[in-house]
């Protein structure tokens, strides 16, 4: 080859060593930013790595602290805006360098997220882990749930997801259990009641309570997924953020229910079921009629208090009528059947009963039971039943019944003290 041939592919190859367009628009950005550029102006960092620089200048960032030529232009603007928001400093960017350890941009996102919540990022900025395993690592830390059980490079990101949010579902249920009780009971009764489509397979070591349990856990699950669903940032919400808006959702739905959809009275309550939550129905204004299967024993307190049942029938079964059980309620009929031996206090105070016969398998009805019933007027009963001077208002005709014979008591099981 001669070497006039030779000369213009030395000086082409020679042209493409030059800074190229691009990378001279950057510098030239930094000149009228009045930005030191000879940090940043040579071809050891690309186009988009001197960008990144540049912007960090521009922010009063040393670039020493998160730019080099092997790290990629994405997580140079991760580790960068973490810097930016005051969230990483030269300590933990160093210890997250050592021994050569690299992140991708994702990743970095993780860190800093971390960072920006005060967490400890040291739990799980690692490497070795996906930006997913580290996202799910991140979430269990500032929820503050047993992370370190899938924590230890065994799974999946899909199944560190699924277990993190069934520890995180049952720490959910347990706080309002112990702080809001009477919310729990209200939504294990909604669970156990309304939730048909709540199955749940039964295991040979489930008891009936473990089964409501499982209703419950499924539908504070599918209130989660809902939520998550609405809301695009739920899943970095607080703990007390998220189970402040499942109540909220919940009270939203369960308010719907009680005045938009109308109860039937052989479905309120399934054949079978052999217990209520205490306020399982109270402040339901969709009641007007109830059967009481007698499977349920016990009636408990406030089950229908301030409900809009106006009638009730209660099945041969059950034994107690517990405090308040029908308390300011619309109810004006009631059917008592020869099972029940105790009425509690106040169980039908304040309702608009205008006539009630008690079985004489009643031997005791609680203090104001029937207070403030303005329409009651007779009451037929047995002279054995004990109650007080103020278990009915003023006025009220007590009938009680002549040749009486003793009727027949069903056998109690040992341990139940029904409610008085």
């Amino acid at each position: 080859m001669s070497e006039e041939t030779k000369k213009p592919a030395e000086e082409q190859t020679k042209k493409a060593e030059y800074i190229s367009e691009k990378a001279m628009a950057e510098i030239l950005k930094g000149i009228r930013q009045r930005l030191p550029v000879k940090e940043y102006a040579n071809k050891k960092f690309s186009p988009e790595q001197m960008k990144q620089i540049r912007l960090g200048m521009k922010s009063g960032i040393s670039y020493q602290l998160y730019a080099a030529p092997y790290i990629s232009p994405s997580a140079m603007k991760q580790w960068r805006k973490m810097l930016e928001k005051g969230v990483g400093d030269k300590d933990i960017i160093d210890y997250l360098a050592q021994d050569g350890r690299s992140y991708d941009a994702e990743q970095i996102k993780q860190i800093r997220m971390g960072m920006k919540d005060k967490l400890d990022v040291k739990l799980f900025a690692n490497p070795d882990y996906s930006a997913e395993q580290m996202k799910q690592i991140r979430l269990g830390v500032k929820n503050d749930i047993d992370y370190e059980v899938y924590a230890n490079g065994n799974f999946t990101a899909e199944q560190m997801q699924k277990i993190r949010l069934e520890m995180l579902i049952a720490k959910i249920i347990d706080f309002i259990k112990e702080k809001f009780t009477q919310l729990y009971q209200s939504m294990k009764a909604y669970a156990n009641l309304y939730m048909t489509k709540l199955p749940v397979e039964p295991e040979e070591d489930m008891s009936p309570e473990d089964v409501k349990d499982a209703q419950l856990f499924t539908l504070m699950k599918r209130a989660y997924d809902k939520m998550n669903d609405n809301y695009e940032d739920f899943e970095e919400m607080s703990f007390d953020e998220k189970v402040d808006s499942i109540m909220k959702e919940f009270e939203r739905v369960n308010e719907n229910e009680r005045t938009h959809t109308v109860a039937k009275s052989n479905e309120l309550i399934p054949e079978g079921t052999e217990k209520l939550e205490e306020r399982c129905f109270s402040d339901r204004k969709n009641i007007s009629d109830v059967v009481i299967p007698g499977s349920i024993r016990e009636i408990p307190y406030m089950a229908f208090a301030s409900s809009s049942v106006k009638t009730a029938v209660i099945e041969p079964g059950v034994e107690s009528i517990s405090s308040c059980a029908f308390a300011a309620t619309d109810l004006e009929s009631i059917s008592i059947p020869n099972t029940v031996k105790h009425i509690g206090e106040q169980a039908f105070a304040m309702t608009d009963i205008t006539s009630i016969e008690i079985p004489a398998s009643v031997k005791a009805i609680g203090y104001l039971a029937f207070n403030g019933c303005r329409n009651l007027k007779e009451v037929t009963m047995s002279k054995g039943t004990i109650f007080d001077k103020d278990t009915f208002p003023e006025g009220v005709n007590i009938r009680y019944r002549e040749n009486e014979q003793e009727q027949s008591e069903p056998e109690e099981e040992e341990g139940f003290e029904p409610e008085i």
